[in-house]
């Protein structure tokens, strides 16, 4: 098979229309319940849907059992149109109508049959308020401040549709924050900023001293929806203390620049005659670079006279520097501070589709670039079906940075159109994601004939290998026998050595024989000459002759023996 990561990559961009997945069901297993909205207000209509479905709730596309099946239906909480009704035989559901109670609360809606290897199902819907939740945050709670003349306090807070409006008419939003103070007419207030739905307003009031207020802050959505919130504020009288300096110190942030989205955190301190001044209120107004007061706050200081609040700066805010005043008896403090967007990465696809024969491959570039000073490693996976195997020429780097993705379907991999996952993760826990679709299809019948010739390729490949293990195996014999023969060279070598040197020894003994050849003749001739004396010598001189010619022929034995051993 083709490896096709070994394969060249191009750019060629292959376009065409989405497809969707289409999911088929298995067996018909239970009965299936679902309720359309599954969260709505009190006395709200929805609709129950009741099918026929597998063991994974998929509706099934034939009634198998071709006849009409009861259905008993229980609710533990408001009204369903009729307790029981039958799924005819040639539909795979049927419908009726709930009526919420008037109760909020999750209520249960249970579907039973008698029929023959049906499970039960059911489904729960979620009774809430149709109208906004409201909450005012500052002051948190009732309170009481005490005071020789009239106070101003900073009321702020935020406003959101309800859950089940929003089930009931998606992108419903707050349009209109008011507020009433002790029953006076409705004032409205400007939405300061906008996140996660929440709509947030502050804004200030006049409270006169030696008075209990309410004030009743009121939120409207778009779909008339209305609710309200309250706070009681007692402005109690104090007599004016000794007139002392007094004065707000250190009034600063945690940090000199922010980005959006990150905590602020103010704190200073309050001193009088330069005595630390516990228990007093401060209150704190933090405008924008338009001059806009977007947040606003009355702290109380602790027994050292200092103070602390924090505030989160909302990602739709303008960036630039902010003003942050402290006041408190006439006197004020202000600092600055500067935001900034921060930074980020974006991820780009060069083509919105693949296409991947089986035992095949297809390949689409991916864009990494920052957005602002993004300086944080990215790492790129991809979600894939079974069957389908994904690479990258880079999976992690420091944007901005390019990478090829390519994905191989192997031949087992199922035909159909996917929709995958890239994902892309940085350091700092930043993430963003692209979808991609993908198609696996047969195999071009060139494809199938290359992957073929490829399989020969390889098999000759092996054979090749094979052939060149054999001839190292030649080769090594070959220069065995080459040693082999060396050894016999110097083996013959050896022998000739040792033949001349027998060959000299005979040639010695042969020279010695000659020599004793000649010594016997020697002693023939002297045995001759002897003889002739014989007649002149006594038998007793004669016979020491003879043993003293004895001794001599065995001398000269005893030097034949010993010059052949010395050969």
């Amino acid at each position: 098979m083709v490896n096709p990561l070994n394969l060249i990559f191009d750019n060629n961009t292959i376009e065409g229309e989405s497809a969707e997945i289409e999911t088929v069901p298995g067996e018909v297993a239970k009965l299936g319940v679902t309720v359309e909205p599954d969260t709505l207000g009190p006395g709200k209509e929805a609709v129950v849907t009741i099918y026929l479905a597998d063991e994974y709730d998929n509706e099934v596309e034939t009634n198998i059992f071709g006849a009409a099946i009861r259905v008993d239906l229980t609710v533990t909480g408001g009204t369903l149109e009729r307790d029981f009704d039958y799924i005819s035989y040639d539909e795979v559901s049927v419908t009726v109508e709930y009526t919420a109670p008037e109760e909020l609360g999750t209520y249960t809606i249970t579907a039973t049959t008698t029929q023959y290897a049906l499970e039960s199902g059911s489904a729960t819907v979620e009774v809430m308020a149709l109208e906004p939740i409201v909450n005012i945050t500052s002051p948190a709670e009732d309170t009481t401040v005490s005071s020789t003349t009239n106070v101003t306090m900073y009321i702020a807070g935020w406003a959101k549709p309800s859950d089940a409006t929003l089930a009931e008419t998606p992108g419903t939003v707050i349009t209109t924050i008011k507020y009433s103070l002790n029953g006076a007419d409705n004032v409205t207030v400007p939405i300061v900023s906008v996140e996660e739905e929440k709509a947030f307003f502050n804004f200030s009031v006049t409270l006169t001293v030696n008075a209990t207020h309410t004030i009743t802050v009121y939120a409207i959505d778009s779909e008339g929806y209305e609710n309200f919130a309250t706070r009681t504020i007692t402005v109690t009288y104090a007599p004016a203390p000794p007139v002392m300096p007094t004065e707000i110190s250190d009034a600063s942030t945690d940090k000199p620049s922010y980005t959006l989205g990150e905590v602020v955190t103010i704190s200073g301190s309050v001193t009088e005659d330069g005595t630390a001044k516990a228990g007093v209120y401060v209150n704190i107004e933090v405008t924008d670079p338009a001059g806009t007061l977007r947040y606003a706050d009355v702290v109380k200081t602790g027994t050292d006279g200092s103070f602390s609040t924090s505030f989160k700066l909302a990602e739709t805010l303008p960036t630039g520097t902010y003003t942050v005043k402290a006041f408190y008896g006439g006197v004020s403090e202000s600092t600055t501070f500067v935001t900034a967007k921060a930074p980020e990465f974006s991820i780009s696809l060069s083509k919105d589709a693949l296409v991947v024969p089986q035992g095949w491959y297809d390949s689409v570039v991916i864009s990494v670039e920052a957005v602002g000073a993004y300086e944080y490693n990215v790492e790129l996976s991809a979600s894939t079906p079974e069957g389908v195997a994904a690479a990258f020429s880079t999976t992690k780097d420091v944007p901005d940075f390019k990478s090829v993705m390519v994905l191989s379907a192997s031949m087992d991999a199922e035909k159909g159109a996917y929709e995958i996952t890239l994902t892309a993760v940085g350091e700092d826990g930043t993430v963003q994601s692209k979808s991609l679709t993908v198609f696996v299809v047969d195999t071009p019948a060139a494809l199938t004939k290359l992957a073929d010739i490829s399989a020969k390729l390889d098999e000759i490949d092996m054979s090749l290998a094979d052939i060149k293990t054999s001839l190292e195996d030649v080769k090594s014999g070959v220069g065995d026998v080459n040693t082999a023969l060396s050894d016999v060279t110097d083996s013959l070598s050896d022998i000739n050595d040792a033949i001349s040197e027998v060959q000299t020894a005979l040639s010695n003994l042969a020279n010695g024989v000659n020599g004793i050849s000649s010594d016997l003749a020697d002693v023939k001739s002297g045995v001759d000459d002897a003889k002739a004396a014989i007649g002149g010598i006594s038998a007793a001189t004669y016979a020491a002759a003879i043993l003293a010619l004895i001794a001599a022929v065995a001398a000269i034995y005893a030097v034949v023996v010993v010059t052949r051993k010395l050969a």
